[in-house]
């Protein structure tokens, strides 16, 4: 498995507080099968402003830890971005990180951005020549119940990626319910952890994909755990004339 929404490097948001929690993380993805992470750490105004300078220190510090512990995963960087006036800077200056080798960026809403105010910015982020995967789409009240919307947004091109943890019900019965209407519709693209330590919102793919595959069979499982994810962190072909 790949997994693309992981906020495991240490010292720098909310996510894994240390090295030694930051290597059991890793050690519970290993265990779990997952051979790819991409680390997304928080760009929120206001909230999570670490450089993406400091970020990098602490990103080849957390490869040397894995390294050293005898750990084979393979990590990539980018951020989970907020929209606010932070990503619009970042965008305007052609700072965003992508993920991976891609042009996709992973872009993060509030309980309080409309439908129109997600439309605004999935068209400024692909304006810049960048793919918006919406993080978490399920939690959204201005998307919450209605696959029309969130067909929509994927008609403009932007891509959606859910919570392990939605899918296992860790966030009530009703966001489960929603998140399997979502599945059961093919509307999904990616299925991330979305993790942040070793005892609060834990790396739990592997009971996530078992549950995903029984439910919705083994090929959409794949795609949702392991071939888009990858073809998201993997460089653009070029088209041919």
């Amino acid at each position: 498995m790949a997994d693309i929404h992981c906020h495991i490097i240490p010292y720098v948001d909310d996510g894994a507080m240390n090295d030694e929690e930051a290597e059991g993380m890793l050690r519970m993805q290993a265990e779990q099968g997952v051979k790819v992470i991409c680390c997304t750490p928080h760009l929120r105004k206001d909230m999570f402003e670490t450089s993406d300078e400091k970020i990098r220190e602490h990103f080849y510090g957390l490869k040397k830890l894995a390294e050293d512990a005898g750990i084979d995963i393979i990590l990539a960087l980018s951020r989970e971005y907020h929209a606010d006036g932070r990503l619009r800077e970042k965008l305007e200056n052609y700072e965003v990180i992508p993920m991976g080798e891609g042009n996709v960026i992973l872009t993060e809403f509030s309980r309080a951005h409309s439908i129109n105010d997600m439309e605004r910015y999935i068209r400024l982020i692909e304006s810049k020549g960048y793919r918006p995967l919406i993080a978490h789409a399920e939690r959204y009240p201005a998307l919450a119940g209605d696959l029309r919307k969130i067909k929509a947004l994927k008609e403009m091109g932007a891509m959606i990626q859910i919570n392990a943890g939605s899918v296992l019900g860790r966030e009530g019965r009703e966001q489960a319910a929603w998140v399997k209407k979502i599945l059961k519709n093919h509307l999904a693209d990616v299925i991330a952890s979305d993790a942040h330590g070793t005892q609060f919102r834990i790396p739990e793919l592997k009971e996530c994909r078992r549950k995903t595959e029984r439910s919705l069979g083994r090929e959409y499982a794949d795609d949702l755990f392991y071939t888009t994810p990858l073809k998201i962190l993997m460089k653009p072909r070029r088209r041919s004339i």
